[in-house]
């Protein structure tokens, strides 16, 4: 028994097709036929193929840019030419263009890896590098990349936090247990700082002084009070610390470029303790002090309290 022809009124077909722009194989699954009997039937009722469907020729070197250099999708690069992917796919097969991985593709589509932020030299940029240089830091998990920063003090981690965000990275901030994240993904950001050297670590804290002191000052540095038996009076000392004397000498000349007077000693453990030195710089004169924490401007919330014991003890 032949199966019965099915029965496809012209003007339905044409309605489909052409207005509201189906597919041979949408309308197929509305008639529950063969994508093949769809485009008879176009043939048989003369009815013209939509333009977009005409083979499209493609430049080797417009493919290899838009596929390859800006990694677009089959669905991005086939928006371009008013054409279906599989009109892209074909055009990379014939151009011998190596087709990529799905995974590779959505490796680099992580919202993260899309992102551009601002990484020029700025303020914005000095203050990361201090705190970087300090209590943040950066990893690197799988197909993500992370810049973070984990502090007791929410309104150190708040100001961390609105700074990525000035230069275009998109960060959470939480509570965590007993401490505050600020934590944002980024591949670019990731791969230009760890590929950072000292000499660039230099130039942009050259350039904005104030505000890489301010990260490194938010991240390592704390106010002292030290008690002089010999006087029985005491006074505040300013204390940075670091495990690495290129952080410590760059601080250091900094700070001197401001025209203070710091002072800077190398404290060692005991033989057999396997911690590493510590760099410590600090500044003893009351008056420097001041001028200092005025000059940095903390956005840390014990910077009342500092101010409080600074003026306690002048």
């Amino acid at each position: 028994m032949k199966n019965e022809k099915i029965t496809i009124p012209r003007s339905k077909l044409k309605g489909l097709y052409l207005k509201k722009r189906k597919s041979t194989s949408d309308i197929s699954k509305i008639y529950r036929c063969n994508p093949e009997t769809i485009r008879r039937r176009l043939i048989e009722y003369k009815i013209k193929r939509r333009l977009y469907e005409i083979k499209i020729n493609i430049k080797k070197d417009d493919l290899v840019d838009f596929y390859e250099n800006k990694n677009l999708s089959f669905k991005d690069i086939a928006k371009k030419y008013n054409c279906s992917q599989w009109t892209i796919r074909e055009n990379l097969l014939k151009n011998n263009i190596k087709l990529r991985k799905s995974t590779s593709f959505l490796k680099w589509r992580d919202p993260g890896n899309t992102l551009n932020p601002n990484l020029s030299s700025s303020p914005d940029i000095s203050y990361i590098l201090g705190v970087l240089l300090g209590d943040a830091w950066t990893y690197k998990y799988k197909n993500n990349s992370f810049i973070g920063l984990d502090v007791l003090d929410y309104n150190f981690c708040k100001c961390f936090y609105d700074t990525l965000k000035k230069i275009g990275l998109n960060p959470n901030i939480f509570q965590k247990k007993k401490y505050w994240r600020t934590i944002a993904s980024s591949k670019l950001f990731y791969n230009w700082f760890n590929n950072l050297t000292i000499e660039d670590i230099r130039k942009i804290a050259l350039d904005y002084p104030i505000y890489f002191l301010k990260g490194i000052h938010e991240s390592e540095g704390c106010l002292s009070i030290n008690h002089d038996k010999r006087y029985n009076r005491s006074y505040l000392i300013l204390i940075i610390v670091s495990c690495e004397e290129n952080t410590i000498q760059l601080t250091k000349q900094l700070i001197e470029g401001l025209g203070f007077h710091p002072r800077l000693n190398l404290r060692k453990y005991p033989p057999g303790d396997k911690r590493k030195p510590i760099w410590v710089l600090n500044l003893g004169k009351q008056e420097e002090i001041k001028s200092f924490l005025n000059i940095v401007n903390s956005c840390t919330k014990n910077l009342e309290t500092m101010n409080q014991k600074l003026y306690k003890y002048p």
